[in-house]
């Protein structure tokens, strides 16, 4: 059996090429998780939209949600920041609109 040939069996025996040390564990920007909104309360007049994850992405699906209410582009952002959740001292971002016209 040729030298070459001992190596290819070997590493195939060995399970390949293995990660660095540093590889392993490590998030990449494409692990980072993705944004969304979602609506806490909803009336007539506007609302209140909660956003998770990355902001941007978040505010982009909660501006399509208050257009999916109050129409395109048929809204107004009049409170946007953090809040407290319930009893805790969790807070999240929220954002408070009113629909134009109301």
């Amino acid at each position: 059996m040729s030298m070459r040939a001992v190596l290819i069996l070997l590493l195939v025996a060995c399970g390949g090429p293995t990660k660095k040390p540093d590889d392993i564990g490590n998030k990449t920007t494409t692990d980072a998780p993705m944004g969304s909104a979602k609506v806490i309360q909803r009336s007539q007049t506007g609302g209140v939209i909660e956003l998770g994850g990355d902001r941007g992405t978040a505010l982009e699906d909660a501006s399509k949600a208050m257009s999916d209410h109050c129409g395109k582009d048929n809204f107004m952002v009049v409170q946007e920041g953090e809040e407290a959740i319930g009893d805790s001292t969790e807070t999240a971002w929220r954002v408070h609109y009113v629909c134009n016209g109301t």
